[in-house]
């Protein structure tokens, strides 16, 4: 059995913790468990993918991002202690392909709900393991809505085809 405290930090021992273990450890590899109980540690949800907004969050998701940072890849890595660093691996190691493992575990998840990646870091995962899958963009969806796609009263219609009559102030 894992401590329950690494460097002073406790693991919660209330039942809602001890399901959400339980459930981590009977629906996950070792590798995302492992992964999962170091974040803890690291910090402590969601928005931990999406750069940038976790900081305008909650204390709990910046931290939950910071940590997620940490473990995967080294984000203020020398901001802990190797007795820290050291601590932590030793009850939840990351293996020796780990990242390697994280992208798979990652990708297989992801893979048949692509559309859920789109303004995340998680599109990374599915470009870098399917040369087919092609990243979602803000200009593209844009470009192709049914607003740009309109035509006027007149049967005129708008969208890319009149941006080279623009002109821009």
């Amino acid at each position: 059995m894992s401590p329950t405290v690494i460097c002073g930090v406790a693991v919660p021992d209330s039942k809602i913790a001890r399901e959400a273990t339980e459930m981590l450890r009977d629906t996950s590899s070792d590798l995302l468990l492992d992964h999962s109980l170091r974040v803890f540690f690291w910090a402590a949800i969601a928005l931990h993918t999406t750069p940038g907004i976790p900081q305008h969050m909650h204390p709990e998701i910046a931290l939950l991002h910071a940590a997620t940072g940490m473990d995967v890849a080294g984000r203020n890595y020398a901001d802990f202690t190797d007795e820290e660093r050291e601590a932590v691996t030793r009850v939840y190691p990351r293996g020796a392909d780990f990242e390697s493992g994280l992208i798979d575990e990652f990708y297989q998840g992801l893979k048949h709900r692509p559309a859920s990646t789109f303004g995340t870091l998680n599109d990374d995962y599915l470009a870098f393991r399917d040369p087919m899958f092609r990243r979602g963009d803000i200009c593209s969806i844009m470009l192709s809505s049914p607003w740009v796609c309109a035509h006027d009263a007149a049967g005129h219609r708008h969208g890319q085809d009149d941006r080279s009559s623009r002109t821009t102030g």
